[in-house]
């Protein structure tokens, strides 16, 4: 039963840091950076991601067929 109460405050930090990442891994970011900067500043890492330029990597012939 305390493992039942104690896991959403285990839980509960890694949840921004992973939105994050996510967010991050989304706009053609590093995931594992953007984790490990949400994990002390969860919203001001959320903050700073979103007012950065989207990074696309383009790929020619994605579909090539040999």
């Amino acid at each position: 039963m305390e493992f039942l109460v104690a896991l959403p405050i285990i839980a509960l930090p890694f949840f921004f840091p992973v939105v994050t990442g996510l967010m991050a891994k989304s706009l053609g970011r590093k995931f594992w950076l953007w984790f490990w900067l949400g994990l002390p500043l969860p919203f001001v890492a959320c903050v700073i991601l979103l007012c950065l330029p989207v990074r696309r990597i383009e790929r020619e012939n994605e579909f090539r067929i040999y």
